[in-house]
């Protein structure tokens, strides 16, 4: 997949999560992704531990 391809399957992801936001601020940045020359979208992974550390109890 090029470049463009994952700017535009990037936006539609976007425009997917965030389609029944009604925020204006939301409905602006996602009317404007596609005049964007570069964007970079990544991935978020969340880690769940039962503690921060190895120290205390």
């Amino acid at each position: 997949m090029g470049a463009g391809l994952h700017h535009v399957a990037g936006i539609e992801r976007l425009r997917t999560v965030f389609s029944d936001t009604d925020d204006p601020a939301v409905r602006h940045v996602l009317g404007s992704l596609e005049q964007t020359p570069d964007s970079l979208f990544d991935s978020v992974r969340q880690v769940k531990m039962p503690r921060w550390s190895r120290l205390g109890p």
